[in-house]
């Protein structure tokens, strides 16, 4: 057994282990107080502790007088060496802030002009060059302060102190050869806990002062840049830092050296009467000391005890006061405090780790036995505290990767935070530095800009583009037409005219569509307080869709006109050999533009985030594999929405990632965003990013669309067709897709599935989407499918329809609001003997799961009666 290793306890651990070995010895003792050799190694061991403690304590308090009286600061070698070439790099770089400053003012920058910057330029640059001697006549108005307190207490310092804390004579005790009881004993073991306890104080004291004079050292060699960066644009926060902290040093020791010797002066008459203790009382020593024949129990009395713990107390107090003024040299002081106690803690369950195994077996097979049978309270604090722990970090972890991937993102919107943001995270940072084209340094360009300087520039870049791309369609229709013949010409003239014939009807009706949507969005509003706002939203969503399209529309007929106007008036032409040749050049010119804008716009397109996406990965990844076992969806809806209102985005991308996969996404999108298909899944992802939304989730909208484009490439997987195809990407950032782009994309995916397995495979989410209320209603590419389906070769596979689907479609199809696509479906088509209503019903007959399921419980139980 490695006895080291189990030695290594936490704090609640060792709390733990001495409680149990305090126990342990109120059990034992009473047992063993007539074993006289147990309290002579007792005391024998305790005393030889004390003994070594006292003279560790005596050289810490030598050398603490010692370094106390340090006066050496400024003519240290490696302060004047450090000094001088602090100095005259700073010297140096007066130059480059010149030449900042010059073109801050050429370039008309208020916040570099000369005139607010050149004046401070130069009483700094003066500054510098005394900033040693500055810094010195500080040091010395501290200084004389502290040694007026250090000489008042150096000369009786060692034995004072000991004095002072009471414990005179336990630096080594004698009489242990003839420890005959516990009391006796006891008082040895105090003596060490007296000792180790002024030893951790005064080397705390000690490891402060020491820390003083270092960081005193570093700040006045690095004093001549507190005034460099005082005179430079944005570095004036860095100086004051520099003076905040070396201020703080230089104070420190001063308050130190009072509470040592307002420790002395205080208790320099102390005893019991000066606190008001009731003499009537009988003192413990009295009784505990009747066996002492060596006298060492003596030096345990009461008055002593009040003495230590009050002038330790002041040190402490002292030490308190020091590190709440700040500064490397006050805190070195906690962490050696903490290191004794540690040290101490760690000897006493070291001490009681046998008692401990003694009753750890049973203890923890009664705290089981108690905790399965009731299930109240887990008495087992190293099995609670591990739980805790490992909690702890995965939060921690999962803190991480936020602040890793809000790094990424500042990253991307460059400046000097993102400049400040690649500490964050090197790896992405290396990715962008060392982007290299040639020796063009494309990721620090791009980092110099910004994401909203390259957005500028790209969305120019696009416009031009859509521009250039009409030109080209232009030039590519007049290159055919120059080079076609009269017969040829005629066509695409009429081809044109009926083109733009029917983008002028098409606009048309998108345009009554779109006033009808407006009315209705009125009419709702005009209701008060008893308005439908989910209704407004939707009428909303589908006006910005016919507003789209009309734009579109817009485009298509302008196109169609331009071309009509050039083959109306170049019908009969005859074009000479120089202009056939323009045209086809025209072309190669507009194609070049447009390959040069594409690299434009590649060009501001922000460095992809590998490290922070990762690591976001491999968090999400890791809490799916604790849902692994987790298959009810009621369970994980429950889970997915705490994980929403606590705003844990890792969980809530698992969960919903892990229900997607199972097939279950439709079990979050219904209650949660009202409706089962790529609109709902577009508005879950919406309010997960919205702020006033109440499933906000802490996401932005790009990290909320990337999880949705998951989602809709999942359901492909699953067959949930009506919540796919919902996002696209366009130019390194996600958008959701129009409500035609995503019919579009559904349909030729499902296209690719043989007409029987898509049939059979497919449950009711690949035709429609469930509401809030649970109905069941067909989308336009479950409408679709169902056309391609109304045939002779569709409706002999029908026999074969997923059994979900069968009855949903059927009655979708029969609800009053479908009564033209009922009718529709009502017709025999060509090559078929029944309709597609038909079909489907006799379809349903056959599945008795579904339809007869009553009757069939029914009968079923009359069997058991």
């Amino acid at each position: 057994m490695n006895f080291k290793r189990k030695l290594k306890f936490n704090n609640h651990q060792k709390a733990l282990s001495v409680i149990l070995f305090l126990a342990a010895l109120v059990l034992l003792l009473p047992q063993a107080a007539h074993a006289d050799w147990v309290t002579t190694v007792v005391g024998g061991l305790a005393s030889g502790i004390a003994s070594v403690l006292g003279w560790i304590l005596a050289k810490v308090m030598a050398v603490l007088v010692y370094i106390a009286q340090y006066n050496n600061f400024i003519h240290a070698a490696a302060v004047a060496n450090g000094w001088v070439i602090a100095r005259d790099i700073s010297n140096m770089f007066f130059v480059i802030i010149l030449l900042v400053i010059a073109f801050g003012t050429i370039l008309r920058l208020e916040n570099y002009s000369y005139k607010k910057w050149l004046p401070k330029l130069i009483l700094m640059a003066i500054l510098i060059n005394f900033s040693k001697t500055i810094c010195g006549l500080l040091i010395d108005v501290a200084q004389v302060v502290m040694l007026t307190f250090v000489n008042a207490f150096k000369d009786v310092m060692a034995g004072g102190l000991v004095d002072m804390l009471g414990i005179t004579g336990w630096q080594k005790l004698d009489g242990f050869e003839d420890v005959s009881s516990w009391e006796v004993a006891g008082a040895f073991v105090l003596s060490v806990i007296y000792s180790a306890i002024a030893l951790i104080t005064v080397t705390a004291m000690l490891g402060m002062l020491v820390m003083r004079i270092i960081m005193i050292w570093v700040y006045v060699v690095l004093s001549p840049f507190a005034y460099l960066l005082a005179a430079f644009p944005g570095g004036s926060k860095y100086s004051s830092m520099w003076w905040s902290d070396f201020t703080k040093n230089l104070i420190v020791g001063p308050v130190l050296a009072f509470f040592i010797w307002l420790s002395f002066t205080s208790l320099v008459s102390f005893n019991n009467q000066s606190l008001d203790i009731d003499g009537s009382l009988q003192d413990p020593n009295q009784i505990t000391c009747q066996q002492d024949e060596s006298g060492v129990c003596k030096k345990g009395t009461t008055d002593i005890m009040i003495k230590f713990v009050i002038s330790i107390a002041m040190l402490l107090g002292g030490m308190k006061i020091a590190q709440e003024i700040g500064g490397a040299a006050a805190g070195v002081a906690g962490k050696i405090s903490s290191a004794g106690n540690k040290l101490a803690i760690g000897a006493a369950a070291g001490a009681g780790l046998l008692a401990w195994k003694g009753v750890k077996t049973p203890a923890s097979w009664a705290n089981d036995k108690f905790l399965q049978e009731k299930g109240i309270v887990d008495l087992n604090l190293k099995r609670a505290w591990a739980g805790m722990q490992a909690r702890r970090k995965e939060k921690k972890n999962d803190q991480y990767v936020r602040g890793l991937t809000a790094a990424g993102d500042r990253m991307n919107k460059g400046g000097f935070a993102g400049a400040m943001a690649m500490t964050a995270g090197p790896a992405d940072a290396w990715d962008r530095l060392s982007d290299w084209k040639g020796i063009k340094p494309v990721g620090i360009i791009k980092q110099l800009k910004g994401e909203k300087r390259m957005n500028v520039a790209k969305e120019a870049a696009l416009s031009k583009k859509s521009d250039e791309k009409k030109r080209l369609d232009q030039s590519v229709f007049e290159n055919k037409f120059i080079n076609a013949n009269a017969e040829d010409r005629q066509k695409m003239l009429d081809e044109s005219i009926l083109e733009n014939e029917i983008a002028r009807e098409d606009k048309a009706a998108v345009n009554n569509r779109r006033q009808s949507l407006e009315t209705q969005i009125s009419a709702e509003e005009a209701r008060g307080q008893f308005k439908d706002v989910d209704k407004i939203a939707e009428l909303k969503a589908k006006k910005d869709e016919a507003d789209n399209e009309y734009l579109a529309i817009e485009e298509k007929e302008s196109k169609y006109s331009e071309q009509t106007r050039f083959a109306g008036n170049n019908l009969r032409k005859n074009f000479s050999d120089q202009e056939k040749f323009a045209a086809r050049e025209e072309i190669k010119s507009r194609q070049s533009n447009i390959d040069e804008l594409d690299k434009k716009v590649a060009a501001n397109i922000p460095k992809y985030n590998r490290q922070s996406r990762l690591a976001e990965q491999t968090a999400v990844q890791k809490k799916m594999g604790d849902l692994r076992d987790i298959d009810d969806p009621t369970e994980l809806l429950r889970m997915l929405k705490g994980a929403i209102a606590s705003h844990d985005r890792n969980m809530v991308k698992a969960v919903m990632l892990k229900m997607s996969k199972d097939g279950n996404d439709n079990e979050f999108l219904q209650p949660l965003a009202g409706r089962t298909d790529h609109i709902g899944l577009k508005q879950m992802m919406r309010d997960l990013s919205d702020k006033k939304s109440k499933n906000y989730a802490g996401f932005n909208q790009q990290e909320a669309f990337s999880l949705g484009s998951q989602i809709a490439e999942i359901n492909k997987g699953t067959n949930h067709w009506g919540a796919t195809s919902a996002y696209s990407m366009d130019n390194g950032k996600w958008r959701e897709t129009t409500d035609k782009e995503h019919h579009e994309i559904r349909d030729i995916e499902t296209g690719k599935q043989q007409l029987q397995a898509f049939i059979r495979n497919n449950n009711r989410l690949a035709y429609g989407y469930h509401d809030e209320k649970g109905d069941f209603h067909l989308d336009l590419g479950g409408i679709l499918k169902l056309q391609s389906i109304n045939n002779g070769p569709g409706m002999k596979n029908i026999e074969t329809m997923n059994e979900s689907a069968a009855k949903y479609v059927y009655d979708a199809i029969h609800k009053p609001e479908n009564a033209r696509l009922l009718a529709e479906f009502s017709i025999v088509p060509a090559g078929a003997t029944k309709s597609l209503d038909q079909t489907i019903a006799e379809r349903l007959g056959k599945i008795t799961a579904i339809k007869n399921f009553d009757d069939k419980y029914n009968k079923a139980s009359s069997f058991q009666s």
